[in-house]
């Protein structure tokens, strides 16, 4: 038995090396066609996704409707040599980042007034027949979001004393909050503030510009409770 000790061994580290041998040169194939593929998908101006290599098949991973899992990049990689079956693995899109209420609602201020502003009479604190049906607009919208409070901040142009332009747009200010708990709304959930010419959005050397600059917007806040 002893004799035949050796020659087990030998071929023990026979098969052993074979094994060896045939993992690397299986290796070596996967990486040559790895670079090959990144290769393929660089040349057709497609970034590199994530790519696998099993056996000769080749899998690309991306989002759905990105360029790097698209059939473009699936194309460019089967025309290369030495390269089976090619699949796609879609990622996840990572959800969507949940607003606050109090974001939500001030977007949705944001978009109403952009469409209606609120207009008030010249030089005066009266609203105009538009400037009511603007408020009319959000007035359902913020008494819908119970948990926020809202701001009411008024501004005008830059023409005229700035003194008596802060006061006109804190009287404006008042103006707006008065009828929306005239209309229903928690005065508790209201705030009034004017800030005059202080902060214009538009060029004041214009007639447009100034009109722009004179406006109510509405600055939203979790209610803290109370």
């Amino acid at each position: 038995m002893n004799r035949w000790k050796p020659l087990i061994s030998g071929s023990v580290f026979v098969a052993l090396l074979s094994s060896i041998c045939i993992w690397h040169r299986a290796h070596a194939i996967q990486e040559s066609i790895h670079d090959r593929a990144t290769a393929a998908l660089q040349a057709a101006g497609i970034p590199p996704s994530s790519i696998a290599v099993v056996g000769r098949n080749i899998i690309l991973t991306g989002f759905q409707g990105s360029r790097e899992a698209s059939p473009d990049a699936q194309a460019a990689v089967r025309g290369t040599w030495g390269v089976g079956e090619v699949s796609v693995k879609f990622r996840e899109l990572p959800p969507a980042p949940k607003l606050s209420p109090a974001v939500l609602l001030e977007n949705d201020l944001v978009l109403s007034i952009a469409k209606k502003p609120v207009e008030f009479e010249p030089g005066r604190t009266d609203l105009t027949m538009a400037g009511k049906t603007a408020i009319d607009g959000v007035r359902d919208r913020i008494a819908r979001c119970a948990s926020c409070e809202v701001s009411i901040e008024a501004h005008t142009s830059n023409e005229g004393d700035p003194a008596a332009n802060l006061a006109l747009s804190t009287r404006r200010a008042e103006t707006v909050k008065k009828y929306l708990v005239s209309h229903g709304i928690d005065e508790t959930r209201l705030a009034a503030q004017g800030f005059g010419g202080a902060s214009p959005v538009a060029d004041n050397s214009t007639a447009e510009g100034r009109a722009r600059n004179s406006r109510i917007e509405f600055k939203v806040k979790e209610r803290v409770n109370r």
